[in-house]
């Protein structure tokens, strides 16, 4: 599975304790763009209010106490003349914006009212070697090649930069420039990066989509039609989804590519997904097999969730709707596919002082049924499994190298490992006070981990996580 999730969309954040969190807005620009209409999304969930707002040529900010309800406040209101790519900040307790990950903050239950502009960061064309290099995710294809997202600054200048390594982390190429970090967004921890074992890499963040054909050397933007949500590679085979609007409906289309990135075309045949959901996640086995999955249905009863999923195993041509139990009443699930082609899921509840609560579910039909494993059953309803290992740290990448062999952590999260399908865990490494942002395996024994703790330090393991050896990425200049 991709990391997932761009230039008009900028970070959230939580609201504690259901305090009320503050915006900054920035709204008119004399002599600058032309004005636009801020379009009305009260009522709207807030992923459809963040495209809605998106197709207007504005940008969206969401801020959210939890993730349930709709937009219940906005600014600047409906039918404000606005600079054309101004700010428009919804208020809500909903689904967070596409492909804007929540992230707890100290909040206070005032709410200043002082309007200001962001600092402006300029390009750097060139990456001197004296700038700030600050890690943001890795995409290895081996134990040795791997790809450092990282942002380069220095004074107000910022660049968004790729280096690259050969020897798995022991050295680092020079950063190659992307694109100026004001591109994708002010918070540049959520741009995303994607790579195949040809070369072929893609950075992104909500309208911005820049490719690479020759191993990071040289990097150019790619015209895409609408928000990209989600960048897949297997091989010289690409799929990317992307929302698109036209008012008063929001949806998510499927494009192809078979050359690696370099030409694009719709798919013939898409899951019916509308952007009403939160991103799509794309699981790919092979170029004919992949799953895609949204967040968990919503109930009212505090009663377990279901997550809708499709399949295909015809390379898209055709797709299968089935449902994913969730065993706990769940705001969030991720998933993956073994070699063997079993898949195993891990659903979470809400997130609270550096907890989930979480529950483990297996298929070995391809996702039309289901069971229970794990330390987490429908028990959890009871408080029956607060004691349980797997409630420490937040969800966030689930992988399986080998049958019945998972890996799963999270910010805030150690590394855990189950090695008979998930019915017992262990912790195996990784940074439980911080957590890891990013977990790759490529086979049983050999994988490599990024942690949250901001410190320019990458771990590898060749022993199944026994032991980890810590790498520090000093870029070559």
């Amino acid at each position: 599975m991709s990391s997932r999730a761009v230039a008009s969309l900028l970070l959230g954040s939580v609201a504690l304790a259901g305090a009320v969190v503050s915006a900054t807005v920035v709204v008119g620009n004399s002599g600058g763009p032309p004005d636009v209409t801020v379009p009305d999304v009260l009522g709207l969930p807030a992923l459809k209010a963040a495209y809605r707002i998106d197709s207007a040529h504005l940008k969206p900010v969401c801020r959210a106490a939890h993730r349930r309800g709709t937009v219940v406040e906005q600014r600047p209101g409906a039918g404000a003349d606005v600079a054309r790519g101004s700010v428009v900040t919804i208020f809500s307790g909903g689904h967070e914006c596409p492909t804007v990950k929540l992230v707890p903050v100290a909040t206070s239950s005032s709410r200043p009212t002082t309007t200001t502009s962001p600092t402006k960061r300029l390009p750097l064309t060139q990456i001197p070697s004296d700038a700030t290099i600050g890690t943001i995710t890795i995409a290895f294809v081996s134990l040795t090649v791997g790809y450092v997202l990282v942002s380069a600054t220095k004074g107000n200048r910022c660049e968004v930069a790729v280096e690259k390594t050969t020897d798995g982390g022991a050295t680092l190429g020079a950063p190659v420039p992307v694109a100026p970090c004001s591109q994708f967004t002010q918070d540049t921890t959520v741009v995303k990066l994607s790579f195949d074992d040809h070369g072929d890499g893609f950075v992104y963040y909500g309208r911005s989509l820049y490719a690479t054909h020759d191993g990071a050397t040289t990097w150019h933007a790619v015209p895409e039609p609408g928000q990209v949500v989600d960048v897949d590679a297997v091989g010289s085979s690409v799929w990317m989804f992307v929302g698109q609007c036209k008012t008063p409906t929001c949806w998510l289309v499927l494009m192809e590519s078979t050359d690696g990135g370099r030409s694009w075309r719709r798919s013939p045949v898409e899951p019916p997904i509308l952007a009403t959901t939160t991103d799509p996640r794309l699981v790919r086995m092979s170029t004919a097999s992949a799953y895609v999955l949204t967040a968990p249905r919503q109930n009212a009863f505090g009663e377990p969730d279901t997550v809708p999923i499709w399949s295909t195993t015809d390379g898209g041509r055709s797709w299968a709707q089935h449902d994913l139990p969730c065993s706990i009443d769940s705001g969030d699930v991720v998933m993956t596919a073994s070699p063997d082609g079993e898949l195993f899921a891990v659903c979470a509840s809400e997130p609270a002082a550096g907890s989930q609560l979480k529950s483990v579910v297996v298929s070995t039909d391809g996702g039309v049924t289901w069971s229970s494993a794990g330390p987490c059953t429908t028990a959890i309803l009871k408080g029956e499994c607060t004691s349980k290992s797997l409630i420490f740290g937040y969800l966030s990448t689930l992988v399986s190298p080998a049958p019945t062999v998972v890996y799963l952590t999270g910010h805030r999260s150690p590394i855990y490992m189950t090695t008979n399908g998930g019915e017992t865990w262990t912790i195996v490494g990784g940074t439980a006070s911080t957590g890891n942002s990013a977990l790759t395996f490529f086979n049983r024994e050999e994988g490599v981990v990024l942690s949250d703790n901001f410190a320019r330090t990458l771990s590898r393991t060749d022993d199944g996580g026994a032991t980890w050896t810590k790498v520090t990425l000093n870029p070559t200049h």
